[in-house]
């Protein structure tokens, strides 16, 4: 949970609007890439960004 904070600043908001940016960009990169190669690692970055945003389960 700590990985979404940036202790630098006063308030979190921008870096955390910046990775939800990130988040939904890449998500559609991500439905219209046609090679399987490329469309898996793209996902696996989703999936970090997603779990620094604590959008999916920490395991």
């Amino acid at each position: 949970m700590t990985d979404i904070f940036d202790l630098k600043e006063d308030s979190n908001f921008a870096f955390r609007e910046k990775k939800l940016m990130e988040y939904a960009t890449l998500k559609a990169k991500i439905k219209i890439m046609n090679d399987a190669k490329e469309k898996e690692e793209a996902f696996r970055e989703l999936q970090q960004i997603g779990k620094h945003l604590g959008l999916y389960n920490q395991k």
